[in-house]
C-alpha cells in the first residue's frame, strides 16, 4: 500500500497506467465473495501542530504540509474479514482499480458466510489480523515518499456494508496508525548547498517500535519485544547517492521529507540527523530532543533546524586586534591545512600593532577590542578543570561553508556548579590584571602574585556525551590557527599558513598583559590534552578564533 500526501500523485498514477497497458494478461480472479472499497485505504489528517524546533503498484506515503494524505492500494495488499462464525478469513485475490484509490478483494467461501457488519481489517503484511508491525522502513528512495508503508505500521479497520449487488459487500477503513514526517532544514544557505542528510536515527528510553497486539482493532500497549531505536536511510544509487539535499532554508517535503509509522501515543525522542559533505568526505550528526504526540490517522510534522557549530573565516584575529587577520585581503585567506596567504606586511613579528589587524596590549587591562567578550582566565580554568572535556574526532563543525570534524565537548557554564568569572575553582582571581599573573608565573618573570598555582591542564580521552545528555554540553571545534612566519627565501613575514584544522584548537581569552614580552592567555587542546596557554610568540604571529562563554 502507498500513502500519498497530496503531491506527486500524477507520477504514481502514470506508473500504474504503464503497467496496465503493457499488454500482459492478468490471471482470472478466483471465485469467492467480493469486498470492495470505493475510497483510498485511509485518509490521514494533517496535524495543525508541529513538533521539533518550531514547536503505484506499491505502498507509498506522500504529503504536503497543511494538507492531508491518502493511502493507496496495491495488488500485494490483502485484508481479513471475520465471517458470521467469528473466524477470520484472509482475502485470496486483490484487484486494484485505476490509480489505486479503490480496490476489490476476493474472500473465500459463499455470500451466506458473511453479512453486513462483519469486521474488516488491514494489518499490513504481518499475515495476521491480530498483529501490526512498526519499525525500520527500507531505504527511502526519494523525498516525501515512503514505499511499502504496509510493512511498517500502516493499518486500518472497517465494517462490511451490503451493496446493491447481493454478491458484493462494501467497506471503508479507518486509519489506526499515526505518522511522523521529519522535516529538516539548513538555514545557513551556503552550507546547505554543500551538504546532504544521509539518515535519521531516533531513540527513546522506552520501546517505540515492534510487533503490537491488534486483537481489539487498535494498537495494544508496549510491544513485548519492542525496540528503542529506529533508523531512516536516504542514500540510494543515482540522484540520491549522497542522501537527500539540505538546500532548503524552510521546511520542504519535496526536498527531504521523511516518514515513519507509529502506534498512537506520546513519545520522547532523541533524534540524530546525519549530515554528509562529499567535498570533504566528512559525515557526522546533530542531536535534537523532541516530545511529540500523534493520534490515529494523523501525520505530525517534526521540524529541525540543523544548525552546525560554525567557525566563520572572519573570526580569526591577532590577540585583541581591531580587525580580523585577513581584513582587506580576504582572497588570500587559506582554507586548507598548509595553505598559504599573504597578509601584505613586512614586519619581523607578524602584523605590527600600528595596523588595525595587529595585536593590541592595553596596560594592566583586559582586552578592549575583538577579544573583550572572550572567556577570562578564571572561566578558562573552570572549563579545563570542571568542564568534563571530551575529545570527539567525529564531532562536526562548519568552516568555509563545508563540514569539518574534530573538537571537544565541554559542559555549558550553567551545568558546572560554582562556575564564576570572578574566581577560579580554588577561589583565586587569576584574571586580576594588577597581579600580572600571566606574566609572572606562566613565563617565569618575577614572583607570582597570587601564589603559584598548578598549570590548568588535563589529559583527554576520546568520546562524546551520551545522546540523552548532549544538551548539557557545547561543542568547541578544533578550528586550527594561522601562523605568520618567514618565507623559505628568508625574507620578513609575508606569508600566513593554516595549521591543524580538525586536529587542534587554540581559542583566545580576554586576559593579556603588556609586560615584556607581550603575551595573552588562550585555551589550547588536541586529541590528548587541554590546557591554558600563555605564549608570547603567538600573540603577534598567530591568528586564532574568538569566542564567548557558553
Amino acid at each position: 500500500m502507498s500513502l500519498l500526501f497530496g503531491i506527486g500523485l500524477f507520477s504514481a498514477c502514470a506508473g500504474n497506467d504503464a503497467a496496465q497497458s503493457s499488454g500482459e494478461t492478468e490471471p482470472a480472479a478466483p471465485k469467492g465473495v467480493l469486498f470492495t472499497t470505493h475510497a483510498p485505504k485511509a485518509k490521514a489528517k494533517m496535524s495543525t501542530k508541529v513538533a521539533g524546533d518550531d514547536t503505484p503498484t506499491r505502498t507509498l506515503i506522500q504529503y504536503q504540509i497543511g494538507q492531508g494524505a491518502e493511502a493507496y492500494w496495491e495488488t500485494a495488499d490483502y485484508i481479513f474479514v471475520k465471517n458470521k462464525a467469528g473466524v477470520w478469513k484472509k482475502s485470496i485475490y486483490t484487484a486494484v482499480n485505476g490509480d489505486g484509490s479503490s480496490a476489490t478483494f476476493t474472500l473465500p467461501g459463499n455470500v451466506s458466510d458473511y453479512g453486513a457488519g462483519c469486521e474488516v481489517r488491514y494489518t499490513g503484511f504481518t499475515g495476521s489480523p491480530d498483529q501490526v508491525k512498526t519499525g525500520n522502513p527500507p531505504v527511502q528512495k526519494r523525498p516525501g515518499v515512503l514505499d511499502d508503508a504496509g510493512n511498517f505500521g500502516d493499518c486500518g479497520v472497517g465494517f462490511a456494508v451490503a451493496g446493491s449487488d447481493p454478491s458484493m459487500f462494501n467497506f471503508q477503513l479507518e486509519h489506526k496508525a499515526g505518522y511522523l514526517c521529519f522535516l529538516p532544514r539548513q538555514e545557513d544557505a551556503a552550507l546547505g548547498t554543500n551538504t546532504y542528510i544521509t539518515k535519521i536515527v531516533v531513540s527513546s528510553a522506552n520501546p517505540i517500535c515492534g510487533i503490537y497486539d491488534f486483537s481489539t482493532g487498535s494498537f495494544g500497549t508496549t510491544p513485548p519485544s519492542g525496540y528503542r531505536r529506529f533508523m531512516l536511510q536516504f542514500q540510494s544509487p543515482g540522484t540520491y547517492a549522497n542522501g537527500f539535499s539540505l538546500t532548503n532554508t524552510t521546511s520542504s517535503v519535496l526536498t527531504n521529507g521523511a516518514y515513519i509509522g507509529l502506534a498512537p501515543g506520546t513519545y520522547h525522542f532523541n533524534v540524530q540527523y546525519y549530515l554528509y559533505d562529499p567535498t570533504t568526505s566528512v559525515e557526522g550528526f546533530l542531536t535534537k530532543y523532541v516530545t511529540v504526540s500523534v493520534d490515529a490517522g494523523e501525520i505530525k510534522p517534526v521540524t529541525a533546524n540543523l544548525q552546525v557549530p560554525t567557525v566563520p573565516l572572519n573570526t580569526y584575529y591577532n590577540w585583541d586586534a581591531e580587525k580580523y587577520g585577513f581584513y582587506g585581503n580576504e582572497s588570500q585567506q587559506p582554507t586548507t591545512n598548509g595553505g598559504e596567504g599573504d597578509l601584505k606586511v613586512n614586519f619581523p613579528y607578524g602584523v605590527p600593532p600600528t595596523d588595525p589587524r595587529g595585536a593590541q596590549f592595553p596596560t594592566n587591562k583586559a582586552a578592549e577590542h575583538s577579544c573583550k567578550d572572550c572567556p577570562n582566565f578564571n572561566e578558562l580554568t573552570w572549563y579545563v578543570e570542571r568542564g568534563h572535556p571530551m575529545w570527539d574526532a567525529d564531532g562536526i563543525f562548519a568552516f568555509n561553508n563545508h563540514l569539518q570534524k574534530g573538537g571537544v565537548w565541554l559542559l555549558k557554564k550553567d551545568n558546572i556548579p560554582g562556575f564564576s568569572a570572578a574566581a577560579a575553582p580554588n577561589g583565586v582571581n587569576f584574571s586580576d590584571a594588577a597581579s600580572h599573573y600571566t606574566t609572572a608565573y606562566y613565563q617565569g618573570y618575577g614572583t607570582p602574585t597570587p601564589p603559584a598555582y598548578p598549570v590548568p591542564k588535563v589529559m583527554l580521552s576520546g568520546g562524546s556525551p551520551q545522546i540523552a545528555d548532549r544538551g548539557k554540553y557545547f561543542f568547541l571545534p578544533a578550528a586550527g590557527y594561522y601562523i605568520s612566519d618567514r618565507h623559505p627565501s628568508g625574507s620578513f613575514i609575508n606569508r600566513t599558513v593554516l595549521h591543524d584544522l580538525g586536529t587542534e584548537g587554540l581559542w583566545w581569552s580576554c586576559d593579556g598583559t603588556n609586560g615584556v614580552p607581550n603575551r595573552a592567555a588562550n585555551l589550547h587542546f588536541n586529541q590528548s590534552m587541554m590546557e591554558i596557554g600563555v605564549q608570547n610568540a603567538r600573540t603577534y604571529m598567530t591568528l586564532a578564533p574568538i569566542w564567548k562563554v557558553q
